[in-house]
């Protein structure tokens, strides 16, 4: 891989970033807090759910022609002021940048200088002739579920997250993006914390962000404290004991397809009896719905008063509906819980009599474990011993603590 034994990682001071900490054998770890996006785009239900599927090979084609037609032309996606979405600092060679972390991606791609004028036009961009090193003939390009795209090349830079620097890391400047991702103003890319076996940069795949972090954080792990309605965190190279309550439960990660997979045992809908069913689920910070097997998506909402499926694909009900909490069991002593009123996602629909979307949808195959239920949780992505890690988010904690316990990443 090109540039790989140039690797070099520094400890540098980032204002954004809340603290960080040098432990006694050199290494580092740090947390991340996100920020609100002032105007995030405004996505339909159809959108946010043929995005989901096509992330994952479950294209809707229906759906995203229905949104790509809309794009071009008629019925605007409604807005969706009480679900705000939250970005992280990410400071790519000279230039400080918002971005999406995702667990369920592996590129680091941002808007820049390569774009025409009017696709750059109001957002942050990298610029690469400032400080980068071009990879000659490597490429990328992401499709996303609602039509939507973005491609370009790929540089070698220095790139910062909180306390590291990562230097000669891979970065893929876009050269052209879809209407829809230019509308969205305050993102300028997304760096993916997947498993590099999924970067989709050709003609040889690059390592992430993390993993070539990894071997100078305090501990091969990062941890994801995502809120409802308000920023969250993510700890870096190690586990913040004071942000969940009792213990982490496990398990182990099949990263066959370069994803944090996970397989759940079953399920509960409110106060009913636990359901065995075992199914793999990818836990994805990226994707803002929880996809779910349809015989969990069914249950939860036949337990809905006047739920209804529309058009075959989605549920909505009316918005002044109480919703009950549905729990994922992680294990036989633990069942991680969503509450009712997370689900209740999308704002009034007009067009379907002023009914609400519901955050849990029908999954194709497997499931997607995305922000409306990891945002219930304490998440502990594992590098080292390749797992996932869950326990309930501490009451009030809304922010960051510095005075950790380095024991508890390892």
């Amino acid at each position: 891989m090109a540039g790989i034994k140039e690797l070099i990682v520094v400890f540098v001071t980032f204002s954004l970033c809340i603290h960080s900490v040098l432990s006694e054998n050199g290494t580092y770890h740090f947390t991340i807090k996100q920020v609100p996006n002032p105007k995030p785009i405004a996505r339909s239900p159809e959108d946010l759910y043929s995005r989901a599927l096509g992330k994952y090979g479950y294209q809707d084609h229906s759906l995203a022609a229905r949104y790509l037609s809309r794009t071009n032309s008629s019925v605007p996606a409604i807005p969706e002021p009480d679900d705000e979405s939250f970005l992280s600092p990410v400071r790519v060679g000279s230039q400080t940048m918002l971005v999406n972390i995702d667990t369920g991606s592996a590129d680091l791609w941002v808007f820049s200088s390569l774009l025409p004028k009017e696709q750059r036009e109001g957002h942050t961009y990298y610029t690469p002739s400032l400080s980068a090193v071009e990879l000659k003939n490597y490429t990328w390009e992401i499709l996303y579920g609602d039509g939507t795209s973005a491609l370009g090349k790929v540089f070698r830079d220095n790139v910062t997250l909180g306390s590291i620097s990562v230097g000669q890391q891979a970065v893929e400047a876009a050269t052209s993006v879809s209407p829809a991702l230019v509308d969205d103003r305050n993102n300028s890319g997304i760096m993916g914390l997947a498993f590099g076996t999924l970067n989709r940069v050709n003609p040889v795949k690059q390592r992430t962000f993390f993993e070539n972090a990894m071997p100078h954080l305090s501990a091969p792990v990062f941890a994801a404290s995502l809120k409802h309605g308000a920023p969250g965190s993510y700890d870096v190279g190690y586990i913040d004991r004071q942000k969940y309550t009792g213990e982490l439960n496990y398990l182990p990660v099949n990263k066959t397809d370069g994803f944090w997979s996970i397989e759940v045992a079953g399920y509960q809908v409110g106060n009913g009896p636990k359901i065995h069913l075992s199914f793999e689920g990818t836990a994805d910070t990226g994707t803002t719905l929880a996809l779910l097997p349809e015989q969990v998506v069914r249950a939860y909402y036949s337990q809905v008063p006047n739920a209804k499926l529309h058009n075959g694909r989605l549920w909505y009900f009316p918005c002044n509906t109480s919703l009950p909490d549905l729990g994922l069991m992680i294990n036989e002593h633990y069942t991680a819980t969503i509450p009712g009123h997370y689900i209740r996602y999308k704002n009034p629909t007009p067009r379907l009599n002023n009914d609400c979307f519901g955050g849990i949808q029908a999954a194709r195959n497997g499931a997607v474990l995305g922000a409306m239920f990891l945002k219930s949780q304490y998440v502990v992505f594992d590098y080292g011993k390749l797992r996932v890690g869950f326990a309930p988010q501490a009451k009030g904690n809304a922010t960051a603590r510095a005075n950790v316990g380095l024991r508890n990443a390892l």
